[in-house]
């Protein structure tokens, strides 16, 4: 279901705000496609019929671009000597392994819940912002 804002534009299912900015504009600007990317495997996911085709292409794209964030994000970490790296890049390391296994369980023809996967893939992604990202941020600061 497509959520509608009041103006009649559709409303995205993860919104970003202003509280997530990092303050980093690349690592911002990434932030903010990575919202867009999950908003697009939502979208694909809703369509009915389900395209399977457009569900499978909006996941590796997902997937593709979160390994590029993430090695992104560790390159600036190491280039700045964050003592958090090694806990930052587990923490990614996880966060790949769980949506592989809800990739490998739709392409298998499991019946995964896309909705789980993108409420689970907003809510953890919002979460690492303020917690962690914004933590090695204010590092940058110093």
């Amino acid at each position: 279901m497509v959520r509608i804002r009041d103006e009649g534009t559709p409303m995205p299912y993860v919104e970003w705000t202003p509280a997530l900015e990092t303050g980093v504009a690349e690592i911002d600007d990434q932030h903010k496609m990575l919202f867009k990317l999950i908003n697009d495997l939502h979208s694909a996911a809703e369509e009915t019929p389900k395209d399977t085709d457009a569900v499978t292409d909006a996941m590796y794209g997902l997937s593709d671009y979160v390994a590029e964030h993430f090695g992104d994000e560790e390159a600036l970490m190491a280039e700045r000597n964050y003592p958090g790296l090694a806990a930052h890049h587990d923490m990614h390391q996880r966060l790949i392994a769980q949506t592989l296994h809800f990739m490998t369980q739709f392409v298998n023809g499991d019946g995964v819940s896309l909705g789980e996967l993108t409420e689970f893939l907003g809510n953890w992604l919002k979460g690492h912002i303020v917690e962690q990202d914004c933590k090695f941020v204010a590092t940058l600061k110093d």
